[in-house]
């Protein structure tokens, strides 16, 4: 006998506005995430560097940017 090892719970989960440095919601929504695979690209982020997290088209959409490539942009004036 196989025992089903995927496991489903319901978590909510809030982020504050406070964390953010520009923040834009037009209403609460309620979208699905896999919380490990969320975690594995937090991890990989730096203390400095920068995250942009977007909900498109029900589908959360991150994109994450090295804080030293951030600091090149900025010094060649190139705005991402």
């Amino acid at each position: 006998m196989a025992a089903d090892r995927a496991v489903v719970i319901v978590v909510d989960f809030m982020f504050s506005r406070n964390v953010f440095e520009e923040y834009a919601l037009d209403g609460d929504r309620k979208i699905g995430i896999n919380l490990q695979n969320f975690l594995q690209i937090l991890r990989r982020a730096a203390p400095n560097d920068s995250m942009t997290i977007q909900l498109e088209d029900n589908k959360l959409r991150t994109h994450q940017e090295q804080a030293r490539l951030q600091a090149a942009r900025r010094h060649r004036g190139v705005h991402h």
